[in-house]
């Protein structure tokens, strides 16, 4: 069992050494070399392993002795609220050392570094053109703070725009966002708008911007939310260790459950089988021994402007298109199973004005977003033509729909549907109309998989269970 910590920290210390690599330390793995590095994350990561790789933290104390203006103070502390007592003290003990090699006066320091300091005077930044070195680019010209790492999650990160609330898991306080955010907005970097009494934030020229600031990486993993997700299972580690083979994997399991929203594509798959701790720390050892090796399944990509616009409108699309899936599905199910209908009418209508209410709210979503930024005239167009000319016909249908205590026989309910459906109609040729365009605009200018990727329409499920056979039983 000693070996089930053996090899988690293998593989921490395998993802730790590769990053340092691409920082500047002398050492062999090379496997991120288009991968954003988040230096303050790589430094808890080592101090979490300091002990089982002497040498990996040695040569961290190396380069942190040159370069540690680089670092964020402020970041790390907010960083090391999740670390655990021995990763601390590890941390106070490193902090010792550094403040005694160097001019740091890093917070936290233990009284002395309580190990022989060993440092090989060999790591050397490397020229910070180099697509992973983002964040520190982007330091070395705004400061070690929240305005560039601000900047690097608006170029990284796959959003339009962003809100300060959307910005605090960065590893900065609200106030100190808000205040990099103003400075920022004044000098014309980002834009500000008010969507719904909430204030957003976006690049106001990122192609111009990009210009300035070079090459950007392929990839940006969210190095906060994976260091969160390796703490907990190695936290968990001890307590399986001295557990019966049941036990054990409930542990596990109980782990997966609880960072399963930090790495949910990763861990999903897991939770789907039956708890088996042999194969569920063998998945867990495979997601990070994959992470070692600079593999995510091109998860965390980096996507220019256009594929970026193009990503959050096929997101509002797909919530409109969930909606439509649905209500199409009640139509259909109520015409080719007319006695099941008969019998489930009530419970029918109910998810009918369920989907309805919610494709308002989507739709409403949908035609606010921002088409002119396609740069595709003809696209933005159709949109346009259909919130002046066929929307407020829609919007008038939905008030008509008779609410559920209205709806006393099956003849009612098939006669509202039967009124929507006309609006319903002209509203399916918008999107199949605007689906085609996008697809021609898309293809054009970047690569199409991104559309032809396979989506899962939610709401369907719900009405093929109202119509299934096992529920009639």
């Amino acid at each position: 069992m000693d070996s089930m910590k053996t090899d988690f920290d293998r593989q921490i210390s395998g993802i730790a050494w590769s990053l340092w690599k691409e920082l500047g330390v002398a050492g062999v793995d090379h496997f991120h070399e288009n991968c954003l590095i988040q230096p303050e994350e790589l430094i808890i990561l080592t101090m979490i392993i300091s002990e089982h790789d002497l040498r990996l933290r040695d040569e961290a104390l190396d380069w942190c002795s040159r370069y540690h203006e680089l670092i964020s103070v402020s970041r790390l502390r907010t960083l090391l609220k999740e670390a655990d007592p021995d990763t601390l003290r590890s941390f106070s003990r490193f902090v010792a050392a550094l403040n005694s090699l160097s001019s740091a006066k890093w917070p936290n320091a233990a009284e002395t570094a309580d190990f022989k300091v060993k440092i090989s005077g060999k790591s050397l930044l490397p020229p910070l053109e180099s697509p992973s070195l983002l964040m520190l680019r982007l330091r070395s010209l705004f400061g070690p703070g929240a305005k560039a790492d601000v900047l690097t999650c608006f170029l990284t990160r796959n959003e339009i725009h962003f809100s300060a609330a959307d910005l605090v898991e960065i590893g900065y306080s609200k106030k100190s966002l808000m205040t990099a955010l103003d400075h920022l907005a004044l000098s014309g970097i980002i834009a500000v708008t008010n969507v719904r009494n909430k204030k957003n934030f976006e690049l106001k020229r990122p192609r111009e911007l990009q210009v300035v600031i070079g090459k950007l990486p392929k990839k940006a993993p969210p190095w906060n939310k994976i260091l969160e997700a390796l703490i907990a299972i190695r936290s968990v580690i001890p307590e399986i260790q001295n557990s019966s083979e049941m036990t054990k994997s409930v542990i596990l399991r109980n782990c997966l459950i609880k960072i399963e929203p930090l790495l949910p594509v990763f861990i999903s798959p897991i939770l789907y089988n039956i708890p088996d701790f042999g194969r569920d720390w063998k998945a867990v050892i495979e997601i990070f021994n994959a992470f070692r090796q600079g593999n995510f399944f091109n998860v965390f990509e980096v996507y220019d402007e256009f594929e970026k616009i193009v990503i959050n409108l096929l997101r509002d699309l797909y919530q409109v298109d969930d909606c439509v899936d649905g209500i199409q599905m009640i139509e259909d199910e109520m015409k080719f199973k007319t006695n099941r209908h008969a019998e489930v009418y009530k419970e029918c209508y109910q998810l009918f004005l369920s989907f309805v209410g919610d494709l308002k709210v989507r739709l409403k979503q949908f035609l606010d977003f921002p088409f002119h930024k396609t740069m595709d005239e003809p696209l933005a167009d159709i949109p346009y033509r259909f919130s002046k000319e066929k929307f407020p016909q829609l919007l008038e249908k939905m008030s008509q729909i008779k609410p559920i205590d209205q709806i006393t026989n099956v003849q009612l309910a098939v006669q509202q549907y039967q009124i929507f459906m006309p609006e319903f109609h002209v509203l399916k040729q918008l999107i199949y109309t605007f689906r085609k365009r996008l697809e021609d605009l898309y293809f054009v200018k970047t690569d199409i998989h991104l559309l032809s990727l396979p989506t899962v329409l939610y709401k369907r499920h719900l009405v093929l269970g109202l119509f299934s056979i096992d529920a009639e039983n």
